[in-house]
C-alpha cells in the first residue's frame, strides 16, 4: 500500500481484497449459518432437553468471543495494511546530511549484505540515499523500510518498525477467532463429516456447504496463523527481522526477552494487545540501544545500588 509504483499498488490490493472477503466470509458464515440459524431452529421446535439449553448459551458465549476475536483480528489486519511500515523520512536524510557535511557524523559506504552494523548509517545502493541502522529496501515497494521483516503480499505492505505489531496481533487474534470457529462448532462437524453427534441445523444443503466450508478454512487458516505467530513470537523475544536471521555472529541488539518485545510493543501496558501504536514507545526505529550498551547501564546500576548499601552499613 505504500509502494511508489502506481501499478504495483493497484496489483497488491487484490489479494488484501482476497483476504478481507475471507474475513466477511468467515463471520457470515459463524453468526447466520451457523450461530443464528440453530438458535432459530431450536426456538422453533421449543426444545425442552436440558443439555440443549445449556448448550444454546455455551455457544452464545462462544459467539460473543468469536466476534470480539474477530473485530480485533479484522482491525489489526487493516491498520497492518494501511500503516506506513517505517518509510524513512526525509527530515532524517536531511538531518543526517547536514550532519555528515559538517563532520559530526561520518559518511559511511554502501551497506553490506548480511552484516550487523549497529550504530552506523548506511548507504542503500538501489535507492543510494543515506538510511537509519537495521534499514533495507523492499524491491516491492522500491523504498527503505525501517526495521523491515519482510514485504507480505496478503496485507499488499510492508512489515517493518511501525507495523509489525499490527502483523504479530493479526496472527494471534486471528489464530483465536479460528479456535473458536472450530471449537464451538464441533458436535455439528462430527454430524457433517462422521454421521455422529448433533446435526447441523440448516434448512438446505447449500447451507450444510457454506458451513463445511467455513470450518475447513477456519481449521486451515487457525494452523498457519498459529504457526505464524509463533515464529513472530520468537523474532520478537530475540530482536531480529526475517533479513537478520541470516546475518552470521551474535546479535548486538538482544537485550533480552522483555526489552526485546518492548522494542516493537512499546512499554508493557494495556495497549500490547490493542491493534493501536504503542502508547509508550521505548525506540524510533531509527537508533538502537546494543546489548553492550545496555549491559554498562545495568552494571552501573547493581553498582549504584551497592554503594547505597555500603553507605547504609557504614552509618549503622
Amino acid at each position: 500500500m505504500y509502494a511508489k509504483n502506481r501499478a504495483v499498488k493497484a496489483v497488491s490490493a487484490i489479494p488484501v481484497l482476497l483476504v478481507t472477503a475471507l474475513f466477511i466470509f468467515e463471520w457470515y458464515v459463524y453468526n447466520f449459518v451457523f450461530l443464528l440459524g440453530k438458535i432459530a431452529k431450536n426456538e422453533a421446535e421449543k426444545m425442552e432437553r436440558v443439555e440443549e439449553e445449556v448448550l444454546t448459551y455455551v455457544q452464545l458465549v462462544l459467539g460473543v468471543l468469536f466476534n470480539a476475536l474477530w473485530l480485533l483480528a479484522f482491525c489489526s489486519f487493516l491498520r497492518c495494511c494501511l500503516s506506513d511500515p517505517g518509510i524513512v523520512s526525509e527530515e532524517w536524510r536531511i538531518k543526517i546530511e547536514r550532519d555528515i557535511s559538517t563532520g559530526v557524523a561520518p559518511r559511511h559506504p554502501a551497506s553490506r549484505s548480511f552484516a550487523w552494523s549497529p550504530g552506523a548509517h548506511s548507504t542503500c545502493r538501489h535507492c543510494n540515499v543515506v538510511r537509519p541502522e537495521r534499514a533495507h529496501h523492499c524491491k516491492v515497494c522500491g523504498q527503505c523500510v525501517l526495521r523491515m521483516d519482510h514485504h507480505c503480499p496478503w496485507v499488499g505492505n510492508c512489515v517493518g518498525f511501525k507495523n509489525h505489531k499490527f502483523f504479530i496481533l493479526m496472527n494471534f487474534y486471528g489464530f483465536l477467532a479460528c479456535l473458536v470457529f472450530v471449537l464451538s462448532c464441533l458436535p455439528q462437524l462430527k454430524g457433517v463429516f462422521m454421521g455422529g453427534g448433533a446435526q447441523i441445523r440448516v434448512a438446505t444443503v447449500m447451507g450444510v456447504m457454506v458451513f463445511s466450508l467455513g470450518a475447513l478454512l477456519a481449521a486451515s487458516f487457525g494452523v498457519s496463523l498459529a504457526m505464524l505467530f509463533v515464529a513472530h513470537c520468537y523474532l520478537l523475544l530475540r530482536n531480529l527481522t526475517s533479513v537478520e536471521v541470516a546475518f552470521p555472529g551474535k546479535n548486538p541488539y538482544s537485550l533480552g526477552p522483555l526489552h526485546n518485545a518492548q522494542q516493537i510493543l512499546g512499554a508493557a501496558d494495556l495497549s500490547w494487545l490493542l491493534p493501536i501504536h504503542p502508547m509508550q514507545p521505548v525506540a524510533d526505529g531509527c537508533t538502537y540501544q546494543t546489548a553492550e550498551v545496555h549491559g554498562d547501564e545495568m552494571v552501573s546500576i547493581m553498582g549504584s545500588v551497592a554503594e547505597r548499601k555500603e553507605d547504609d552499613n557504614h552509618d549503622v
